[in-house]
């Protein structure tokens, strides 16, 4: 093990720890630079041949040469001892392992690799992955929610699959945090997702046709379609808002004006072009409570406000603007019903009410841990005005809408209340840090909430970054770039 990875492995700050040139902190100058290097060329490597061979329309060659490449990358990492950089690999990988997952290896070894990296960083960083959690009372209790969640889906559902993705949305918060304990790890990782983003989004340009509705972030290849518009909208969005607050110190780019107003710009076309509503709404309001909240910014948003505005004229001139156009019209077209703007949501939701309210069982516990889908598909035959879907054991488009009918109030008052203590504690952070990104990327999370059961990655990468600001640690980095210079 080299002399770098000691200290990295070890989650440690070192002693007489000077601000790098980029930003970093709690790790001397020299030493963050070769450890952003590595982690850049190693994100670079597994994203741009994958992306290349998307772009042409090979998904399933695109898959197994990225986990090929992934796996390599991973048995390496821990080899060398460098499970703290594999799990910030992990992280900016995020959007390609989400779009490749089941294509050229198995859906649900994602767990298992999320897993095996973090268990390595526990053995090797001496206790304070334990201590970590046995002081957060906040991540230990979404830990055992989410454990005894599956378990319960498991027991009444008899398939160990579903929900099976509620274990790597908790793992996925628990590496967040774990990372952030060195920022200038957390600020490569950040980029390396914002890369991973384009490589999806620029090689899904390639495939847009009226089969995929004309929408970035889906593509038909083989007789099959993968991808989803809003998991790649929802990186585009977490990367845009920490190009945008705190300027860019998430990043590590604080001092780098220019190069943030040359990411943005790609960005934010590429976020436009998913027509991902919940993305557009996570974008649009983490910059409304930036506006609020941080007046020190305002004139730099407002200038941001107006260059979106700007990019979108561009890309609705574009030849990829009639896709953009057709989502602007599904959003806000007068002719449209609730039912056509809501993708069919509404009469999710209205389901969803008359499944909750059908006896005082459906609304104390719910109907069981798994069983939404089921349950969907026999109350949307008996309620009146339900087209989506009707029969079908459709997935629950809300997380809030899951619990109520999985769990009832029980498992809703578990929600909230801890939604409500991350909320109140990230604000109190934000308010003493004079730091806004935490706190927006909690109401980033429960917006996307709203409209998907948020059991992915990147929802995770949301919830890690907002339980920065709430959890306590007994070791702070020192220096820390995102605790201080806040003029």
């Amino acid at each position: 093990m080299d002399a770098d990875a000691g200290v990295i492995a070890a989650g440690g700050t070192p002693t007489a720890a000077r601000e790098p040139a980029a930003g970093g902190g709690g790790i001397a100058g020299g030493q963050y630079r070769r450890v952003f290097s590595r982690l850049m060329i190693q994100t670079l490597i597994c994203v741009i041949p994958s992306s290349i061979l998307l772009s042409t329309g090979h998904a399933i060659p695109a898959g197994v040469l990225f986990w090929a490449l992934f796996c390599l990358l991973y048995v390496r990492l821990l080899v060398l001892g460098r499970p703290l950089e594999l799990l910030c690999l992990m992280i900016a990988l995020a959007p390609h392992i989400t779009l490749l997952r089941g294509i050229g290896f198995f859906y649900n070894a994602v767990v298992f690799f999320l897993l095996f990296a973090l268990g390595a960083y526990g053995i090797r960083s001496r206790g304070q992955l334990w201590r970590l959690l046995r002081e957060n009372p906040l991540i230990t209790g979404l830990l055992a929610f989410v454990t005894l969640y599956y378990i319960a889906t498991v027991i009444l559902t008899g398939q160990y699959d579903t929900n099976m993705r509620l274990i790597d949305f908790g793992l996925t918060v628990v590496i967040i945090v774990v990372v952030s304990r060195t920022p200038e790890l957390l600020a490569p990782a950040l980029l390396g997702l914002l890369f991973s983003s384009w490589g999806v989004g620029f090689a899904m340009m390639q495939q847009i046709s009226e089969v995929s509705g004309s929408r970035l972030g889906v593509m038909v290849v083989d007789g099959y379609s993968i991808g989803n518009p809003v998991s790649l909208g929802t990186p585009l969005a977490l990367a845009l808002l920490a190009l945008i607050l705190d300027r860019g110190r998430w990043l590590g780019l604080r001092k780098q004006p220019v190069l943030r107003f040359f990411l943005i710009i790609p960005t934010l076309a590429l976020l436009a072009l998913t027509t991902s509503r919940a993305a557009w709404l996570v974008a649009a309001a983490g910059m409304a409570l930036a506006l609020l909240m941080d007046r020190r910014s305002r004139s730099r948003i407002i200038l941001l406000i107006v260059l979106g505005a700007v990019v979108l004229e561009i890309v609705l001139i574009s030849p990829y603007g009639y896709g953009l156009q057709e989502g602007i019209d599904r959003t806000f077209g007068e002719e449209r019903t609730t039912a056509n703007r809501t993708s069919g949501r509404s009469d999710q939701w209205r389901v969803s009410y008359k499944a909750f309210n059908a006896s005082v069982g459906s609304i104390v516990h719910g109907y069981g841990p798994g069983v939404g889908p089921s349950v969907y598909a026999r109350l949307s035959r008996e309620t009146r005005g339900v087209v989506y879907d009707v029969g079908g054991e459709a997935q629950l488009h809300s997380l809030y809408m899951q619990i109520g009918v999985e769990a009832g109030v029980i498992g809703l008052s578990f929600l909230f209340v801890w939604l409500g203590r991350v909320v109140f504690r990230t604000f109190q952070w934000s308010r003493r840090r004079k730091l806004i990104f935490p706190l927006v990327c909690v109401v980033g999370y429960m917006i996307i909430i709203g409209t998907v059961s948020g059991n992915d990655l990147v929802s995770g990468c949301f919830l890690g970054i907002a339980l920065i600001g709430a959890v306590r640690t007994r070791q702070a980095p020192k220096a820390s770039p995102l605790a201080q210079d806040t003029r």
